[in-house]
């Protein structure tokens, strides 16, 4: 550690002031000292932490506000609990947007043709219109690891991709998107980052698929 030189005037013999001060460091040291110790000794008698199991966590659930959906479902069941607590709209056969407002897009699911949930996706940034924080971004983080299924065989994915000038000669204008993917069993969970015009956007996702996720070409 570096202790800078402090200048001032010299005396030929300690000033009053010296052998209090001195004093006082010297009983300030003994009481750090004292204190140091006692905590140690504290540390040493506390019982080691406990550790607590995991719950096991299924790999064809997902968890949509107080909705616990679950492949295999049927239609009417999945779109009566999210219409319980969110605005569930369909555009495309098949298919149906769960919205808390019309820039929170919360959630997306998809029924196969025997009316059955084969796939669903919920949206732990589901507000468009403003960036997510740090701090925000850490809590989805540390709730998402909670999710991975147990017992599951796993693979870690990235993908990048650039966006290219809608005009000849079509060239790489800067923007592209990045991906990141964790994917376990029948469970995926995405960070996907978008540029545009220099300014960065990130989605996080946890999606459910009926056809594993292993199990899909690549």
């Amino acid at each position: 550690m570096y202790v800078g030189r402090v200048t001032g005037p010299k005396f030929s013999e300690p000033p009053w002031w010296y052998a209090s001060s001195m004093r006082g460091l010297v009983v300030l040291g003994i009481g750090l000292a004292l204190t140091a110790w006692n905590a140690g000794t504290a540390r040493a008698q506390e019982a080691p932490p406990s550790q607590v199991a995991r719950p096991a966590v299924a790999d064809d659930t997902l968890i949509v506000g107080t909705s616990t959906l679950k492949l295999g479902m049927s239609k009417d069941d999945v779109v009566q609990m999210l219409s319980l607590q969110y605005d569930v709209t369909t555009e495309l056969p098949g298919t149906f947007e769960a919205r808390a407002s019309a820039q929170e897009l919360s959630a997306l699911v998809h029924f196969d043709k025997n009316g059955r949930l084969d796939w669903a996706s919920k949206f732990w940034t589901p507000d468009t219109s403003r960036h997510y924080t740090d701090g925000e971004i850490g809590r989805a983080i540390f709730a998402l690891w909670g999710t991975l299924p147990s017992g599951a065989g796993c693979q870690f994915i990235t993908e990048q991709s650039h966006f290219l000038d809608s005009k000849p000669p079509f060239k790489a204008n800067g923007g592209g998107s990045r991906l990141a993917h964790i994917e376990c069993g029948h469970k995926r969970i995405t960070f996907s980052t978008i540029n545009l015009n220099g300014e960065d956007s990130l989605t996080i996702t946890e999606e459910i698929d009926a056809k594993s996720v292993l199990d899909q070409p690549r």
